[in-house]
């Protein structure tokens, strides 16, 4: 009789063991293998109208970190560019010489290698070169430091030789002087530099600056003439470079407007509280769509806008170890923003993000793209967001 019960229950727990093993199971089996019962949803700012708020602004930052200089004018932008030389390669022959007056400047030659190109493409260009008169560093120099910058009103510059790849121009021999006497004798006061602007409406030129560690930096190549008429050639680089550039930022009310050289940033914001505060999520893509008649690009530009998440808005604080791209595909600008909302999702503040062009210091293209309050929703920036949730039981 023992025996006999033995082998009934063995006989029901294999029953049960295939049953549970079965590559079809019940329902019973369904809920254990899932018991979290998670969904994957995808929403977007479009079809489920999550809200948002774009705006554009000026921005002042610090400028001597570009390996572009600028020069020149539109109807509503001007350009302007700073350079110092560096000296401190004169052979001590030849500091002895200056000091001593003995030594004579034959030419001094500036270089300028063309890299860019905005507006019109005329070789009348034309611009002037002004010594500078009060001290100045690269360091910390923004558009707001320009009114305080002193300099002649004579111009300096003659012999103009203006191509599509290169813009040369002697420069006074007197200031030369000054320059190589200025490092040669410690007493002289230290010089300043040069000071360039345009002289026509004519468009804006980009030129290789020091910061670009290239070979074809601005060049200073001086001519001098010893007691005893020995001639001596001497290239001097550029040491420290930056250019400025003022105007107006277009006012459009529908519109964002991100612009290189004159700094407009913008700020992007959704409301994302809808999702569940325990989403995972998977995916989430920014689109921008351009508005192609007000944008404005010149030759060999960036053609990309930068995103960073917002840490302190109201200083235009962002996270700047995590910052993505938006890239180009015909009149759209997509990029991969999973890991902001996933912050947001978890906790972190959401004040946005802050867009910037991606070569805000070496042109000044601008980017118009319609904003978040533009009557055709369909070109409105779209945030998609896919995620996966747990479901009510």
């Amino acid at each position: 009789m023992f025996r006999n019960k033995l082998l009934f229950l063995a006989s029901a727990l294999t029953s049960l063991l295939l049953v549970s093993c079965s590559d079809d199971p019940s329902s019973i089996g369904a809920d254990l293998l899932n018991p979290d019962k998670v969904d994957i949803k995808e929403i977007n700012s479009f079809d489920d109208s999550l809200s948002q708020f774009s705006k554009y602004f000026k921005r002042t930052i610090p400028l001597g970190s570009s390996s572009r200089l600028l020069i020149g004018k539109t109807d509503s932008l001007e350009a302007v560019s700073l350079i110092r030389f560096r000296f401190v390669s004169l052979a001590e022959s030849l500091r002895t010489a200056i000091k001593n007056n003995n030594l004579t400047i034959a030419s001094a030659t500036i270089e300028l290698t063309q890299k860019y190109k905005f507006g019109s493409t005329s070789n009348s260009f034309d611009f002037s070169a002004h010594k500078i008169n009060s001290n100045w560093t690269t360091v910390g120099f923004t558009a707001d430091s320009l009114s305080s910058l002193n300099y002649d009103p004579s111009d300096v510059s003659s012999n103009k030789s203006i191509t599509d790849t290169l813009i040369t121009f002697s420069l006074d021999n007197q200031l030369v002087r000054e320059w190589l006497l200025a490092e040669a004798d410690t007493v002289i006061p230290i010089d300043h530099g040069i000071y360039l602007k345009s002289t026509s409406i004519l468009g804006i030129r980009g030129f290789q600056a020091a910061a670009s560690n290239n070979a074809e930096v601005p060049i200073l190549k001086v001519t001098v003439i010893t007691a005893n008429s020995d001639t001596a050639k001497l290239n001097f680089i550029s040491i420290a470079d930056l250019s400025v550039v003022t105007g107006a930022i277009p006012n459009l009310s529908n519109q964002i407007v991100v612009q290189s050289g004159l700094i407009s940033n913008a700020k992007l914001w959704y409301d994302v509280a809808s999702l569940p505060a325990s989403a995972l999520i998977n995916s989430a893509t920014l689109t921008l769509t351009l508005d192609t008649l007000m944008t404005k690009t010149g030759t060999s530009f960036n053609n990309s806008i930068r995103l960073g998440f917002f840490t302190d808005s109201t200083n235009l604080a962002i996270d700047s170890a995590r910052t993505f791209t938006l890239t180009r595909d015909g009149n759209n600008f997509t990029g991969n923003i999973t890991s902001f909302v996933q912050r947001w999702i978890n906790g972190e503040s959401n004040q946005g993000m802050l867009l910037w062009a991606a070569g805000q210091l070496e042109g000044v293209e601008r980017f118009v793209f319609f904003g978040s309050s533009n009557s055709d929703r369909s070109k409105q920036p779209k945030l998609t967001i896919t995620y996966t949730y747990k479901k009510s039981l």
